[in-house]
């Protein structure tokens, strides 16, 4: 899709566009979502080890119109888990009122998912996700804040930073990223793991 690049690319934007004084409230809105932040599994309502109860997944995103940087499509998906049946979906034009500011993908995006979300909350509230996986960064962020948890915080939902691309940030790189995957999979292979058990033998008639 065209449109400006995804929160994570390092690209377009800047702190041009945007005023001084709103990028300041905005890094302050952002620690403070920061620190309301969940870490372990003791609210998702599912083992999150094995996803034991884990019924119902939710996808969102924005595609941007072709060499429009506002006008846009918000999407939710919500699928059947371990079904992979599609339980809800919906998709909406919406039109961006805030400019694509790296690390602040959240202010142009989050209130147009948010909407979506809630509507979903209400209307048909047995297919709302327990967990959301959203098109942007989570922790991997300057402020520990990208748009899945900003998204995750206020919608009070388990969420998920599937971003397309690394944010460079805490000392990552893409080479350094890069390197170390190459390590696990040299050693993977050097080292593969165990084959599963045989199952159990079924007892006689």
């Amino acid at each position: 899709e065209g449109g400006p690049p995804r929160e994570g690319s390092g690209g377009g934007g800047g702190l041009a566009e945007a005023e001084p004084e709103l990028v300041e409230g905005w890094e302050r809105e952002q620690r403070e979502i920061a620190g309301r932040v969940v870490c372990d599994d003791s609210r998702l309502g599912f083992d999150g080890g094995t996803c034991e109860g884990l019924e119902r997944v939710g996808g969102v995103d924005i595609s941007f119109v072709k060499d429009n940087s506002e006008e846009a499509c918000a999407t939710l998906v919500v699928l059947g888990f371990p079904s992979m049946e599609v339980m809800y979906e919906v998709s909406r034009p919406v039109r961006m009122k805030v400019p694509y500011v790296p690390g602040f993908l959240a202010f142009r995006e989050c209130a147009d998912l948010l909407e979506i979300l809630e509507e979903l909350k209400r209307e048909r509230p047995e297919a709302y996700p327990q967990v959301i996986m959203v098109d942007g960064s989570g922790l991997l962020h300057h402020r520990m804040c990208g748009l899945a948890c900003h998204l995750g915080v206020l919608s009070d939902t388990p969420s998920l930073g599937v971003a397309k691309n690394l944010l460079a940030c805490h000392g990552l790189t893409k080479k350094g990223v890069a390197d170390a995957m190459a390590s696990l999979d040299a050693a993977a292979e050097a080292d593969p793991p165990p084959p599963p058990p045989p199952p159990p033998t079924p007892p006689p008639p």
